[in-house]
């Protein structure tokens, strides 16, 4: 599962997961445009965040089947 939550909100986020026997990794930060995604030193990633609009607003209704209008 990936999560997003602000800032300041990490510790309480790895908190409750440990209480209910799930691990929190920090993984990145998120700011602004574009989306770049490294693994290690190495950017494997650099994408506009105007051009995921459509996958995330299309991905869910389109897999189960809906029609799915211009976005």
């Amino acid at each position: 599962v990936l999560l997003s939550v602000p800032p300041d909100a990490g510790d309480a986020v790895r908190q409750l997961c440990g209480a209910h026997g799930a691990r929190a990794t920090q993984i990145g930060t998120a700011s602004g445009s574009p989306l770049a995604i490294a693994v290690g030193a190495e950017q494997v990633l650099t994408v506009g965040v105007d051009a995921l609009r459509e996958p995330y607003e299309t991905a869910i209704p389109e897999a189960m089947g809906e029609a799915v209008a211009a976005v």
